[in-house]
């Protein structure tokens, strides 16, 4: 071999491993990305998520105190809920099917709501996001106490679950967007 060829067999082998490094850190990033609910969406700073609503009137948890706020649930407090976002967030929240928008702050936690991954996304709003339908949520489960904690620090889920929705409204919220209680949303963050 001569001088040339050591020097293109090395060249070569310099590519080869500036483009495994490049493409871990590119599987990373969409790993590290991909702890939104399932088929949540980000382009533009814009995410598109699935949004149902809390605090209302016979709500199970009513009662139970704002994470953030730490002051009982109280259906009036407008704001939203949402797994990892520093409480006091700011986001402005865009309903897909009307175009009505509100701007919220995060104050409290959560959606927790897990679906299996296989029949998470099976409705189409007309943009074309895909998210769990109703007949979906029926064989979900609330996350555990464990799953909770791993919400907030963004650690993944058991293999084959999949969060339902990313985002919780309380009423004067979805009110003012006239959301149906679960369909999507865009959220941009401030």
């Amino acid at each position: 071999m001569s001088d040339q060829d050591d020097d293109n067999w090395v060249a070569g082998w310099i590519l080869v491993a500036v483009l495994a490094v490049t493409l871990g850190l590119v599987l990373t990033a969409s790993v590290c990305s991909g702890k939104l609910a399932h088929g949540d969406v980000t382009r533009n700073g814009i995410e598109t998520t699935l949004a149902t609503g809390f605090a209302y009137p016979g709500d199970k948890w009513a009662g139970d105190q704002f994470f953030c706020l730490r002051k009982k649930i109280d259906a009036t407090t407008p704001g939203v809920a949402h797994r990892w976002r520093k409480c006091g967030s700011r986001v402005t929240i865009t309903n897909r099917r009307n175009g009505r928008k509100v701007t919220a702050r995060i104050i409290d936690r959560g959606p927790y709501w897990l679906v299996p991954a296989s029949c998470a996304r099976d409705a189409v709003d007309k943009g074309g996001f895909r998210y769990a339908s109703h007949k979906c949520w029926k064989r979900g489960r609330p996350a555990t106490r464990r799953e909770t904690i791993d919400a907030l620090f963004r650690r993944p889920l058991p293999k084959g679950m999949v969060y339902a929705n990313g985002l919780d409204m309380t009423p004067l919220i979805r009110r003012a967007l006239m959301h149906n209680g679960k369909e999507p949303v865009d959220l941009v963050w401030r």
